[in-house]
């Protein structure tokens, strides 16, 4: 009877673990999904803000068939 209590009392520690580990593989994949997510987002960002400040350097501070990229090299050296 003891026996059959503490194989019980097993089989409810295993049942946990087994839980507990199902839950830690749910969460990784759900963090995978976030992080890839974020990133996704963060690109889209930044590009759209590239795009932008590009626009802008090559409307107002370029000179003489300069390129925007050679303004932005030109406009770093004096900050």
């Amino acid at each position: 009877m003891l026996s059959a209590l503490c194989m019980g009392q097993a089989n409810k520690e295993r049942n946990e673990i087994m839980a507990k580990s199902k839950l830690v593989k749910a969460n990784e994949k759900i963090a995978e999904k976030v992080v890839g997510t974020f990133g996704k987002i963060e690109d889209t960002v930044v590009q759209g803000y590239t795009k932008i400040e590009d626009a802008f350097v090559d409307r107002y501070l370029t000179k003489n068939r300069e390129t925007v990229e050679e303004a932005k090299r030109r406009i770093k050296k004096f900050s």
